[in-house]
């Protein structure tokens, strides 16, 4: 299981928001639940400002692309 992959899975079964700044690769990350088993992960490259955002399933191990304008 990877780190990410455990920190959904907490979150997931917390209901609670996290975040972590991986300075060796510039990347912002924040976890938030969205619902039953669902994780909303927003990903920002602090050197290009791009942002993703990903909502994963953690029962059934699948993410989908999310447009943040329509989520929040």
């Amino acid at each position: 299981m990877s780190a990410c992959s455990a920190i959904r899975d907490f979150v997931a079964d917390k209901g609670v928001t996290t975040e972590y700044f991986a300075s060796d690769t510039k990347m912002h990350y924040i976890w938030e639940k969205t619902g039953n088993n669902k994780v909303l992960q927003i990903e920002t490259d602090i050197t290009t400002g791009k942002v993703s955002a990903y909502e994963y399933d953690t029962q059934a191990r699948r993410r989908n692309s999310v447009n943040l304008d329509h989520k929040h």
